[in-house]
């Protein structure tokens, strides 16, 4: 029970990824995958916040949604991830690593992703936090 409780300080027990602002985890009905809003974190890349394969850009302002893959073994030991959507703005950012993942375009442009829910056709909902420019700390 302590581990549930303090489910924090046993993940730094074990050296955890710290990730940038988890918020939502939801699982696809129909595959079992599940998916996670890394809302932001504008802080990444300072000293003790390196960028990593999770997190892998610094001054995070625009998050994005992590996807793991248990090949449908609730119990399994291991898994496989990747980054389901690195948010960002095409239009500001035409090149580099703000600009997002090629399935982030300038008609579907997002970034702080908060919420996630699947509908019962397994269409993923994702709902936001942020703004066009997403310039300054979130108020």
């Amino acid at each position: 029970a302590d581990v549930l409780i303090n489910a924090r300080a046993a993940a730094d027990v074990v050296n955890a990824t710290r990730m940038d602002r988890p918020e939502w985890i939801a699982v696809n009905p129909h595959d079992g995958r599940a998916y996670c809003t890394l809302t932001n974190n504008n802080k990444r890349g300072n000293e003790g916040m390196p960028v990593n394969a999770a997190n892998p850009r610094p001054k995070n302002i625009y998050g994005q949604i992590i996807r793991w893959d248990e090949k449908g073994d609730a119990t399994a030991q291991t898994f496989e991830w990747d980054i389901y959507a690195l948010c960002g703005n095409p239009i500001a950012h035409p090149e580099g690593i703000y600009r997002g993942t090629p399935n982030i375009t300038a008609e579907n442009t997002f970034n702080s992703p908060d919420g996630l829910g699947f509908d019962a056709q397994g269409r993923l909902w994702i709902l936001t936090d942020g703004k066009y420019s997403n310039k300054e700390d979130y108020q």
